[in-house]
Order: C-alpha cells, then sequence, then structure tokens
C-alpha cells in the first residue's frame, strides 16, 4: 500500500525568514510559523487556546524571501520530515516541515498586506541539493 506524507499548515510567520546557500548555491529558506488553536472546555466552559510553533524549510524558491516577513500569515503544505544530527556526542532530532518547492508556500496577507496582491515567484524546477 502506498503512502503519503503531507501536511498543510496555517499561521503567521514569528520572525523574518532566514536564507542561506549551500556550497552549490542552492537557496535553502528556514522560518518558523505559529498556528493557534482554541477550543471550549467541556467542564469549564472556559475557552482555552494553544499555539504550535511549526519551523518550515523551503528549497530553490529564492525568490519568495523577501515576502516572509514576521507577522505574514501564510499556508504551507509540504512533508512532515525529522533530520538527525550529533552534538556532544549525543544524537538529536530536528523535525520540521519541507515545503512543496511549487506551491508549498502560499502567502495569506497579515502584517504590510497591502502588498499581498503581489504573486510571488514561482520556484526551480531542478533537484533538492542538502546542505548536510
Amino acid at each position: 500500500m502506498t503512502s503519503l506524507n503531507q501536511c498543510n499548515f496555517t499561521g503567521n510567520l514569528v520572525a523574518n525568514c532566514e536564507q542561506s546557500f549551500t556550497p552549490s548555491g542552492v537557496s535553502c529558506i528556514k522560518f518558523t510559523i505559529a498556528s493557534n488553536d482554541s477550543w471550549k472546555d467541556k467542564t469549564t466552559n472556559e475557552l482555552k487556546k494553544h499555539t504550535e510553533y511549526i519551523p518550515v524549510k523551503l528549497w530553490r524558491n529564492d525568490g519568495i524571501a523577501s515576502y516572509l516577513i514576521k507577522g505574514k500569515s501564510v499556508r504551507v503544505t509540504g512533508k512532515y520530515k525529522t533530520d538527525k544530527y550529533e552534538k556532544d556526542g549525543e544524537q538529536k532530532y530536528y523535525t520540521y516541515i519541507e515545503a512543496s518547492m511549487f506551491n508549498g508556500v502560499e502567502l495569506l496577507g497579515g502584517r504590510d498586506s497591502s502588498d499581498s496582491t503581489k504573486s510571488a515567484p514561482a520556484a526551480s524546477a531542478q533537484g533538492k541539493d542538502e546542505p548536510f
């Protein structure tokens, strides 16, 4: 049976994105979104709120970096991924969403929404070049 690894989140950027490049010149954009959830507690009838902070990586889409600013509302579609690395002799894990290259980040408005009518440039169709 074939499986599907796809996640969809909507939230606001908690900070401006960070852009870096691999030695071969491939762009990697990293950012974190805050996604809110609320519900009514059945016993106290009180409104409860919870915020999840979701780290995101986006490869090969240099043009969108200038649009990914703190407070901007975005929808992210991508794969749930976990990287493993070693620090001080101990195995560490980092879980994030790897946004799809073509339609993985959709700008919804938010801070500086006056430019929300601008469309972000399309991503490159080249293959992925991991920096690690």
